[in-house]
């Protein structure tokens, strides 16, 4: 029953042969670093003459730097006995996945090793379900039609709901033979959608009127703005971003050979030929009707939006704010609200609270507003404020 699952988990767990102490270099370095420190005082010659000849104040200062190298040294060493045991608990290396997979434990969709991590909460799914094999209801017979119909109705997950998915695919790793394309699709979908999940699980945002002006979103600045070509190039990329879908980034990169980051390489290689035209076309050639008629005004507006900060503020809106599948290694914490976006629904997320809105002006005016209720500039310099008529 297990026999597909558990080899391509100790084929991966074989490829993860990573030694402990090359992980953990970094923080080392800096023990090293501290410790110089602490041993060029006593050879300074800047500090003062020699050690022998050194005056009272001079030397005491000395001691005095050394003692704080030192101190440095027990909180870095402190710091990384910290970061040791939340490894462990979050099983980070290979090695603890590999024990949770004997152990049969579920662990946490975050991490490194994403394929690795997951074939182990699926072997842990399929353990706890028992003798039963979970069928989806809806008919599909592969994990890669399961996600595909999921990807494709873009609902909002449930802690419920991703679980019996979640279930379903992993018996589907575990009773039929599966490539890597298929389970690297499986890994980085539940990765995304527990991240989303995890983010509208919190209660719901307070939100306040927004006190901006914010009038240059109106229909007929908009409909302005599209005489600038760097406006309607802008949301093609805003556009394709928002297109790309949990797991596509590895799909593409199996499919085509090449490992990309693009998201128009992404679209390329999973989209036929006559999308990305019309996609294109519309945004850079259509009318505010034709664009709104075709699903893309929200890129627009993204792009409109993205523009002023940048040109105000000289703050990347897009890139600092929005969070999406499309996105490569995007941090999930910043000093300021997050918009997750999931098909057609947006999610506003700030200090474990989220609102959900259907529309970009909706949730940017949310955002402005969340803003200014912690006093109008974020990050320490930007000023959302600024970026008014």
């Amino acid at each position: 029953m297990y026999a597909t699952l558990s080899s391509s988990l100790m084929s991966s767990y074989a490829s993860y042969s990573c030694p402990s102490s090359i992980q953990h270099r970094s923080a080392w370095s800096f023990v090293r670093i501290a410790l110089s420190i602490a041993a060029s005082f006593d050879n300074d010659p800047a500090a003062g003459k020699s050690k022998n000849h050194s005056s009272g104040p001079s030397n005491a200062r000395r001691k005095g730097d050394v003692g704080l190298a030192v101190f440095i040294v027990q909180v870095i060493s402190i710091m990384q006995s910290k970061r040791k045991r939340a490894a462990g608990r979050q099983e980070e290396t290979v090695e603890d996945l590999l024990r949770a997979y004997r152990e049969h434990r579920a662990v946490s969709r975050e991490g490194k090793h994403t394929m690795l991590r997951w074939l182990t909460r699926a072997s842990y799914l399929v353990h706890a379900s028992g003798p039963r094999v979970p069928v989806d209801p809806l008919g599909s017979t592969d994990i890669a039609g399961l996600l595909n119909r999921a990807n494709a109705t873009q609902r909002m997950p449930t802690p419920t709901s991703l679980a019996a998915l979640e279930t379903i695919a992993a018996s589907y790793a575990a009773h039929q033979e599966q490539d890597t394309v298929r389970l690297s699709y499986a890994a980085n979908f539940f990765k995304w959608w527990g991240k989303l999940m995890a983010v509208t699980s919190g209660s719901l945002l307070p939100l306040h009127p927004s006190q901006l002006d914010d009038s240059w979103l109106s229909q007929k600045c908009i409909d302005r703005s599209l005489v600038v070509p760097d406006v309607r190039r802008s949301a093609i990329k805003i556009m394709q971003l928002l297109s790309v879908r949990a797991g596509e980034f590895d799909v593409a990169s199996e499919v085509s050979g090449v490992s990309t980051t693009s998201c128009s390489a992404v679209l390329q290689v999973l989209r036929t030929g006559e999308w990305n035209v019309t996609m294109q076309s519309i945004l850079m050639y259509g009318t505010l009707t034709d664009i709104y008629n075709a699903g893309m005004v929200d890129a627009l507006y993204f792009s409109v939006i993205d523009s002023r900060y940048q040109g105000r503020l000289m703050f990347t809106w897009i890139k600092n704010v929005i969070r999406a599948p499309g996105q490569c290694n995007s941090l999930s914490t910043s000093p300021w609200p997050l918009i997750y976006v999931n098909g057609c629904h947006y999610i506003l997320h700030w200090h474990g609270n989220h609102a959900v809105f259907d529309t970009a002006v909706a949730v940017y005016s949310a955002w402005a507003a969340t803003c200014v209720d912690m006093g109008g500039v974020v990050g320490g310099r930007y000023d959302v404020r600024k970026c008014t008529i």
